[in-house]
């Protein structure tokens, strides 16, 4: 059995701490350690129970950061300190879900002989308990293909999140894969760089997250660095790109990336200032400003002919037409009524509208 080292970021985080702390300790998989990165927490019942739980248990190690460093460096801090084969991102107010989600996943990878396994996950709405969208991968999925690119990323979303994940320590050190300083959605540009390094996945479909819903986590609240951080994120991804031996067709991921980043900055500005399709206007003027988002639009109708999906197909097409040729007013008239018909939540599968059933699965750590 090799040990899988499980990296807990900790910030403000006390009221749902021991539970997510409990989850991992009560895996069956016994070669654990989980490091606890404090990201100098200003509630100091966080430092009281990391504390407790290392002095209590050998396998928890415990580190603390002098300030504020972001979620970014606390998990390269934990990255760091990790001594596991495999590598494993649980947050501070997540959970696991049952007592063999660890054993699944190595299992799975050890199978397989994997740089990354994948599961799906369960969403924590409130202490109602929902399926979020299935990622519906197996062995005999094309991870080549324009679709798999796709739905992993951006439909189901389910390859942009670190969680419900295990890695191969020496896939990530080898190409040098670490998060970069955003200030969210560094999790989707650390897996867009390990798919440009031609990794070999495996999936379960079972359920190995618990994603508990918070309204005022770092994807819910009203930024304005939307735009930099996104095109920031963006640029990233197509260095890697560039320096990777991609086919051709990969950078999708970054057309769709810009794409859909121009789609929920706008949405922001809407529902969080005037409430006018003006807002919607002015949000989608600034990515014109952007020389590799000029590049993208021109390439997103492209990208989307390889889609199989006639939905997606056909909106990307349309959406990135009007972008390409300026036709912002249209375009904000489009992003005006998606929002409105719930389109939104469909392309977010943590988000509260996504669509997901409910689940019957009850053990100890669901309750």
């Amino acid at each position: 059995m090799d040990k899988v080292s499980v990296i807990v970021p900790v910030y403000n985080s006390a009221g749902h701490l021991r539970k997510c702390l409990d989850s991992i300790l009560y895996q069956t998989h016994e070669d654990l350690e989980i490091i606890l990165v404090n990201d100098a927490s200003e509630n100091e019942a966080d430092c009281d129970i990391c504390r407790e739980y290392a002095l209590k248990n050998s396998k928890v190690k415990y580190i603390e950061l002098p300030v504020m460093s972001g979620i970014s460096e606390t998990r390269n801090t934990g990255l760091e300190a990790a001594e596991g084969k495999y590598i494993m991102f649980v947050d501070s107010d997540d959970y696991l879900p049952d007592e063999e989600v660890i054993a699944r996943l190595y299992t799975t990878l050890k199978k397989n002989g994997s740089d990354i396994s994948i599961g799906n996950y369960l969403r924590d709405m409130n202490g109602k308990i929902v399926e979020a969208g299935r990622h519906n991968f197996s062995e005999d999925t094309d991870i080549g293909g324009a679709d798999f690119r796709f739905r992993g990323f951006f439909s189901n979303g389910g390859l942009s999140y670190v969680w419900g994940k295990l890695y191969l320590s020496d896939f990530l050190r080898k190409f040098g894969i670490k998060f970069d300083d955003l200030s969210y959605a560094e999790d989707k540009l650390f897996n867009i760089r390990c798919f440009y390094h031609f990794p070999r996945y495996s999936f379960t479909d079972s359920n190995v997250y618990c994603y508990r819903f918070n309204q005022h986590s770092e994807s819910n609240i009203y930024h304005d660095d939307y735009a930099e951080n996104w095109m920031r994120a963006a640029v990233l991804a197509y260095e890697e790109f560039k320096g990777c031996s991609c086919p051709g067709e990969y950078e999708d991921i970054i057309g769709y990336m810009v794409l859909f980043a121009t789609f929920f900055h706008a949405k922001q500005e809407y529902s969080y200032k005037e409430k006018s399709i003006k807002a919607i206007y002015d949000a989608l003027s600034r990515y014109k400003s952007y020389k590799l988002a000029r590049h993208e639009f021109s390439s997103c109708t492209d990208y989307a002919r390889r889609l199989s999906a006639g939905f997606w197909k056909a909106a990307i097409i349309v959406y990135g037409a009007l972008m390409k040729k300026n036709c912002l007013r249209i375009a904000s008239l489009a992003v005006w009524v998606a929002a409105a018909l719930g389109l939104d939540g469909a392309l977010s599968s943590t988000g509260i509208f996504s669509r997901g059933r409910k689940t019957n699965k009850i053990n100890k750590f669901i309750k």
